[in-house]
């Protein structure tokens, strides 16, 4: 009988493991395309996209009422925010991801000239550490998928810092990034709405 539940317990938990290694596996390939596809794009297109992505989140009401907003500071293979953080801060406050160790922070942007590089290779405000409340946060993510799921780089920072907070958010990308549907785990967030392009889904 002993012999027997161990044999289920084993049984049990290389299925498991077999299933985390393919969720792995299928997110390392969809990573991979999407790192192609983002490299084919000019620079032109992707200010188009974000042009288009963001002047549609600015008619939204939910971000027309907010008055302060989570965002980031895009990477040259993300859609372009810059822009958009030093037109916003003009009447909202913006704040911006600051990493550490694996904990993610807030800090306010003030202006471009007040940015230092963070542990993650990506600038950063050098503002202090913002603890107060937010209303909005508009995130990148590798991919998303029809029932708004949220697949990122694999560290879990925005998944770890906006899971157990009740804040609407928009995930952004590219028309290539919005997937039928992306392998999730139990860790990994979903979003309320996903803008690209040619695509919303609510």
């Amino acid at each position: 009988m002993i012999g027997f539940s161990l044999k289920r317990f084993f049984e049990k938990n290389f299925s498991i493991f077999q299933k985390q290694k393919q969720i792995k596996d299928k997110k390392y390939q969809i990573r991979a395309d999407i790192r192609a596809k983002k490299r084919q794009l000019s620079e032109e297109e992707k200010k188009e996209a974000a042009r288009i992505v963001f002047e549609r989140i600015e008619t939204m009401l939910a971000f027309q009422k907010a008055k302060v907003v989570f965002l980031y500071w895009s990477t040259p293979s993300e859609l372009p925010t810059h822009e958009y953080v030093r037109k916003w801060s003009e009447k909202k406050i913006i704040l911006l991801p600051s990493v550490s160790g694996d904990k993610m922070h807030m800090r306010r942007y003030v202006s471009s000239k007040e940015m230092q590089m963070g542990e993650g290779n990506i600038l950063e405000p050098t503002t202090d550490i913002y603890k107060g409340h937010f209303d909005l946060a508009i995130i990148p993510g590798i991919a998303f998928d029809r029932e708004r799921h949220r697949m990122g780089r694999g560290r879990g920072y925005y998944d770890r810092f906006l899971n157990s907070k009740s804040i609407t958010t928009y995930g952004v990308g590219f028309d290539f990034q919005v997937l039928r549907k992306i392998p999730v785990t139990r860790r990994d967030m979903k979003v309320t709405s996903v803008f690209s392009p040619s695509k919303t889904i609510e």
